[in-house]
């Protein structure tokens, strides 16, 4: 295979010395500036291996790097109102609009001739400035309220009912159902590729801590001295907590707890980090 960017075969090796020379902020911007080089070309399959190979390393560094602009506020118009959080409901909302239009300008830009697209590309060029978290959710919604439409796959429409949007908080994308569907299928082909689910929840992975049963699953510190916790005890009534700790003579003091199951905790988990960095 010829030597496809700047002397470099593989696109692992392109990402880690990038990294070596310039640091990971500026190897992100030049790997990212290349994949959208890349979107008007028709590229052939080496050129496409070679973006994977960068992509996924690149999107392993972005994710484990804590960016409070990837955060997702979880709830609609009712809950923020009555949380007193609808200043934050609303940021969230700009950044899905935000989000949606930046699908639809990467699908634009991928079409490198009449009825060709990289849409492999276009996803990545999304992912790597917003995230899959609320990519993910803005693709699903979007599905979810075409269900009837017969251009979207059985496979996308399945996957899309795996969650509950509230109706108000995402944009719809403008592009067409075709497009649309094809990025969904490769956002959730590199979704599983780079293993993204181990990066769902922003924090520390913890264990061994237990307080009143629970265990400590998932630490974040919003400042030097309080943050917030995810806590497990499977033989509780409500399994799943989200704590706010205060730290005192070096010691975590938890206090207003939110109980339930799983998904009640992360949510509120999400929405008290979003406001903390918001």
């Amino acid at each position: 295979m010829d030597k496809l960017f700047n002397g470099y075969n593989s696109g692992y090796v392109f990402w880690r010395d990038n990294v070596g020379m310039y640091g990971i902020d500026a190897a992100v911007n030049i790997c990212g500036s290349y994949i959208n080089t890349l979107l008007k070309r028709e590229l052939p399959d080496d050129e496409r291996r070679f973006c994977r190979e960068m992509f996924f390393p690149m999107y392993e560094a972005i994710a484990k790097m804590f960016d409070p602009t990837r955060l997702v506020y979880p709830y609609g118009s009712d809950i923020s109102n009555n949380r007193m959080e609808t200043a934050y409901f609303h940021m969230n909302r700009n950044m899905s609009l935000a989000c949606a239009r930046s699908i639809d300008e990467a699908i634009r830009a991928s079409n490198y001739k009449i009825n060709h697209y990289n849409l492999e590309l276009a996803a990545m060029s999304v992912i790597s400035g917003y995230g899959f978290q609320r990519l993910n959710i803005i693709l699903a919604h979007h599905i979810q309220k075409h269900e009837s439409d017969g251009r979207y796959s059985d496979a996308n429409k399945k996957w899309a009912r795996n969650f509950t949007i509230p109706d108000e908080s995402y944009a719809f994308i403008d592009s067409h159902a075709i497009l649309i569907d094809g990025f969904a299928v490769y956002t959730r082909e590199l979704y599983n590729a780079v293993n993204a689910e181990q990066f769902a929840l922003p924090g520390i992975e913890e264990r061994g801590e237990f307080v009143h049963g629970y265990e400590i699953k998932r630490v974040m510190m919003v400042d030097d001295d309080q943050g917030y916790v995810i806590g497990h005890n499977p033989g509780a009534v409500d399994p799943y907590v989200c704590w706010r700790f205060m730290i005192r003579d070096g010691e975590r003091h938890y206090n207003w707890g939110v109980y339930g199951g799983e998904q009640t905790a992360v949510d509120s988990y999400h929405a008290r980090l979003f406001v903390a960095f918001n």
